[in-house]
């Protein structure tokens, strides 16, 4: 998909196939206005500040360290402790 952020939207056929099946009409959010797309933006940032980049050898290594981070990604904390 590309936005150039007037409205105009080009998106892929097969994404627009996918759409038409599943009997939904894909809306884009406008370039760079994460309030738009807050529910997206905010794991893609905590990602990128917890774990992404990170040092692997090969896509086998890079899994490996991904599912070991999601452990600890999924544990909840608050102001008493762990959950």
């Amino acid at each position: 998909m590309a936005n150039d952020g007037h409205g105009h939207v080009d998106w892929q056929p097969a994404y627009m196939d996918f759409a038409q099946y599943y009997g939904f009409l894909p809306k884009a959010c406008k370039p760079y206005r994460s309030r738009t797309k807050g529910k997206i933006e905010r794991p893609i940032g905590y990602i990128r500040s917890s774990f992404w980049p990170v040092s692997f050898a090969d896509l086998d290594d890079l899994n490996r360290q991904a599912a070991v981070w999601r452990v600890f990604a999924n544990v909840k904390v608050d102001h008493v402790g762990v959950h």
